[in-house]
């Protein structure tokens, strides 16, 4: 999903809750599930989770799912696109309005 379109939709209530899914892969991994459906170690989570983490505000806040994270913070294009840029995002998108967790 372009930045553009993910912004509108974290900023539009009828859309999304205003939350961030942001998925975790380990370093140099295509996924953050293996194709026969493995999910990321704990260990690799963690560590992804703590570089996620750095590059967040210190507002953000952050529930801890298995493969991603759902995060709740004032959203920019500039922090978007650092967020997408670093090798342990696996994916960004919207809570749609139904929800995950």
């Amino acid at each position: 999903m372009p930045i553009e379109s993910l912004l509108a939709a974290l900023r539009d209530p009828g859309r999304s809750t205003g939350e961030l899914l942001v998925g975790v892969k380990s370093v140099g991994t295509g996924r953050g599930v293996s194709t026969r459906g493995a999910p990321l170690s704990l260990g690799a989570r963690d560590s992804a989770v703590s570089i996620i983490r750095a590059a967040l505000p210190d507002d953000a806040v952050i529930r801890i799912g298995r493969t991603f994270l759902v995060v709740r913070l004032r959203a920019s294009q500039e922090l978007l696109q650092r967020l997408r840029a670093l090798a342990v995002v696996d994916y960004l998108e919207p809570n749609w309005s139904h929800g995950v967790m």
